[in-house]
This record gives structure tokens, sequence and C-alpha cells, in this order.
């Protein structure tokens, strides 16, 4: 493993802060995440639940005039993600 692959590696950075937390006696409950694992999680979340958030409705003279919960969508990812 290289000095660069070390470094960019969660489980360095889990134990960097486990013995960081160690040494100042703090209790820990922590975990680093791999930030491809994270990206794969969301984009399968959003692929399964997207279309949840898209509502079909009919505004004055616009007929299936299409709307998307943005906001409801993203509290609903955020919830999932810290499952």
């Amino acid at each position: 493993m290289t000095r660069k692959e070390l470094l960019n590696s969660p489980e360095y950075w889990q134990t960097i802060a486990e013995n960081q937390c160690y040494r100042e006696n703090i209790d820990y409950t922590l975990q680093l995440v791999d930030k491809k694992q994270m990206m794969d999680k969301i984009v399968k979340w959003i692929d399964e639940n997207a279309f949840e958030y898209v509502k079909t409705e009919t505004v004055g003279i616009m007929e299936n005039y299409k709307r998307f919960e943005s906001e409801r969508m993203i509290a609903d990812l955020i919830k999932a993600m810290e499952e």
C-alpha cells in the first residue's frame, strides 16, 4: 500500500480518531464511511425512490403539470442515510 493510499483509507483515519479519543479519555462511537460506498448507497436510494416525489397535477390551464417535491425527498434521503 502506498502512502497516498494509506492516507486516503477510512481505516487509517478511524484508527487516528480512536487513538485520539483514547488519549483524551473520550467515550467514542465513531464510524468513517468510504465515500464510494456512501455514493453508491445514495444513488441506489434515489433510483428506487425518486418517482415517489414526482406528482402530476392540473394547474389552471396546464394539464399533467409535473411537480417535484425536492424538500421532502432530501429530508427522506437524509433520514435513510442515517440508518
